[in-house]
C-alpha cells in the first residue's frame, strides 16, 4: 500500500447526468497516487455503462456493481472493501472536486485522523435557489476555519483506511433517503478520534432544485431533531443554537402579526422577533452583500421562505418523538 495513495469512493445510483463530470474531475486533479472506485447501487439508467467506458480508458478507474438497491452506506462501504490506498476520501456523485482537492486533504489528513471538506459557493448549476444554498453553505462552514466536526460528511470527506475498518465503516441500516449516515458515522468517529472541517477541501455541488430543496430542508430538520433529542447537543461549527433562534423568531413573528390589528403598540410584538430573526442571519447576509451584492434580494426572500420550512420540519420532529413513532433512535447507534 503506497502511503499517499488515496482512493475517492463515489456511491452511484441513477446518476448518468453526473457521474461522468464527476469521475472526470477526479482525474482532472491531476493527483498521481489515486484510484477511483465507483459502486453502482443497482442503477436503472445508464450510470454503469458511463463508468465502464470511462474505465477502458483509464485503468485507475474501477467499477463495482450491487446486484440489488443497498443505500449510500452500503456503497461507502463496499468501495471501502476492495480500495487499496492508504486514505479514503468519499465523494458523491453530484458534485465535481477541484484542482487542489486532493492536495489539499492530503496536507491536512498527515495530523489528523479525519477530514471532512465543504462545498463551493459557486454551484454546478445555476439558479436563485442553487446559489442560495451554495452561498450559505459556504458560509458556515467557513467562518470559522479549520475546527473539529462531529459530522462525516461522505458527499467530501477522507479518513485513514484502517481507521475507517477499525470504526465499522458506515450504518448500513440506513438506507437512501434516511440521510442522517454521515451524522451518524461522524458521531462514533468523534468519541475517540478528530475529524476536522477544512475550509480549504473543496467540491462543487449540483444542488437540488425549489421543490427538491425545500422537502430536503424540511425532511433533514425533523430528522435532526429527533437526533437532538436524544444526543442533546448543539453543532455549534454551523451556529445551530442561533440558527435555531432565528428560526423561531421568524415564526413567531409570523404567528404574532394579526395582534397589531388590535392594538398599534403590539406590532412591536411581530417586530420585536422579526428584527431577532435578521440578527440571526446578519453575518450571512452582509457575507453575501459582499460576495454578490445582486443576489442579495433573492437571498433574503429565500432564507425567510426556507427558515419558515425548517420551523416547520423542528415541528414535526418534535411531535414525532413526542408520539414515540421515531425509528431514528433505533436506529442510531452510540450517539
Amino acid at each position: 500500500m503506497e502511503t499517499d495513495r488515496i482512493s475517492v469512493i463515489v456511491p452511484c445510483y441513477n446518476a448518468a447526468d453526473t457521474i461522468e463530470g464527476c469521475v472526470t474531475s477526479v482525474l482532472h486533479t491531476g493527483y498521481p497516487a489515486l484510484e477511483i472506485i465507483v459502486v453502482d447501487d443497482h442503477s436503472n439508467d445508464d450510470s454503469a455503462r458511463i463508468v465502464e467506458k470511462l474505465a477502458a480508458k483509464d485503468n485507475v478507474i474501477k467499477l463495482v456493481r450491487h446486484g440489488e438497491n443497498g443505500g449510500a452506506a452500503k456503497s461507502r462501504n463496499t468501495g471501502a472493501s476492495v480500495a487499496t490506498g492508504a486514505f479514503l476520501f468519499f465523494v458523491d456523485s453530484d458534485t465535481e472536486m477541484l484542482q487542489d482537492t486532493l492536495s489539499n486533504f492530503l496536507r491536512r489528513i498527515k495530523d489528523t485522523d479525519a477530514v471532512t471538506g465543504i462545498y463551493h459557493y459557486e454551484p454546478l448549476v445555476a439558479g436563485p435557489t442553487a446559489r442560495y444554498k451554495g452561498l450559505l453553505n459556504y458560509y458556515l462552514s467557513t467562518k470559522n476555519g479549520v475546527v473539529p466536526f462531529t459530522v462525516f460528511h461522505g458527499a467530501c470527506a477522507g479518513i485513514h483506511q484502517k481507521l475507517f475498518h477499525e470504526l465499522g465503516g458506515f450504518n448500513e441500516q440506513l438506507r437512501w433517503g434516511m440521510d442522517y449516515e454521515n451524522e451518524e458515522f461522524g458521531y462514533r468517529l468523534a468519541e475517540k478520534y478528530c475529524n476536522l472541517l477544512d475550509p480549504e477541501v473543496v467540491v462543487k455541488h449540483l444542488f437540488p432544485n425549489f421543490k427538491k430543496t425545500t422537502q430536503t430542508y424540511f425532511s433533514r430538520v425533523s430528522q435532526w431533531v429527533q437526533i437532538f433529542s436524544k444526543r442533546r447537543k448543539f453543532e455549534t461549527v454551523y451556529g445551530t443554537a442561533t440558527i435555531g433562534v432565528s428560526t423561531a423568531s421568524l415564526l413567531v413573528a409570523f404567528a404574532s402579526f394579526p395582534l397589531g390589528f388590535f392594538h398599534k403598540y403590539l406590532w412591536a410584538i411581530p417586530l420585536l422577533f422579526a428584527f431577532s430573526y435578521l440578527y440571526g442571519y446578519l453575518g450571512f447576509f452582509v457575507f453575501v452583500a459582499r460576495m454578490r451584492i445582486r443576489y442579495l434580494p433573492s437571498v433574503v426572500l429565500l432564507n425567510a421562505y426556507f427558515t419558515v420550512v425548517i420551523a416547520l420540519g423542528a415541528v414535526h420532529g418534535f411531535c414525532t418523538v413526542l408520539s414515540g413513532k421515531s425509528d431514528i433512535q433505533e436506529t442510531m447507534r452510540q450517539l
